[in-house]
């Protein structure tokens, strides 16, 4: 039986993780998991019509996009991973979040989805052959460029990537989504994909770029960006 423990304090509370240790319980218990992602979506999320949560898996920064969006504000939940689309389904507001349980990509096309116990689920695509290891299946991949074009979701305002390694993937495919997009936040799990990211970014017009530290034994790197 794995051991959750609830988020106390801050915008993500309630929110229950799973966490790696005592001391990432006690960070995760605190508020304090990706605590400046976090900063950074509320104060962009404030007066957003519309938030994209792309690789939502259980819905933290779903739960605090509809604790600081204005009341009449959308989310719109990427998730592939079922177990993890149960945990979104859980939070509520069906009113107000859109549950897709498409992968995001770079094409319109099938794709495989890696699951292994503890491990969060990612596209084949996305992984070393030596390390595609767990449960397989396929499911639909789709870009936000025809997702938005064909009115199947609202152009976002405001948008979280992290598709552990396919984040690339996911900006390839939503070039013309960006050009609306005023505040995003990309996880970058390698130093590679980190310059790609960057690189990206600065070249689709965002002004003011910041890169966390990554360093509440937590997670990655993440990139802020930001439309001046």
């Amino acid at each position: 039986m794995n051991l959750s423990i609830p988020v106390l304090i801050g915008p993500g509370r309630g929110h229950r993780f799973a966490p790696a240790g005592l001391r990432s319980g006690l960070t995760l218990m605190a508020g304090r998991y990706e605590r400046p992602v976090a900063r950074f979506l509320q104060e962009n999320l404030r007066t957003s019509g519309v938030f994209f949560d792309v690789g939502a898996y259980t819905g933290y920064f779903t739960r605090i996009a509809l604790r600081v969006m204005p009341q009449d504000g959308r989310v719109v939940a990427f998730e592939p991973d079922r177990n993890c689309q149960k945990k979104l389904k859980a939070i509520g507001h069906s009113q107000r979040v859109t549950l897709r349980v498409e992968a995001i990509g770079n094409v319109d096309d099938a794709g495989t989805l890696v699951s292994s116990p503890g491990v969060c689920s990612r596209l084949a695509d996305a992984m070393p052959l030596s390390n595609r290891r767990g449960n397989a299946s396929t499911i639909e991949v789709r870009t936000l460029d025809d997702l938005v074009r064909k009115g199947a979701v609202p152009q976002p305002d405001t948008m979280k990537i992290d598709v552990e390694g396919s984040e690339m993937a996911v900006l390839s495919g939503a070039s013309d989504v960006l050009s609306g997009v005023q505040a995003l936040a990309v996880e970058s799990h390698s130093m590679p994909l980190l310059r790609d990211v960057l690189d990206f970014l600065l070249d689709s017009g965002y002004g003011w770029i910041r890169v966390t530290a990554g360093g509440d034994y937590l997670g990655p790197p993440t990139v802020l960006a930001r439309r001046r």
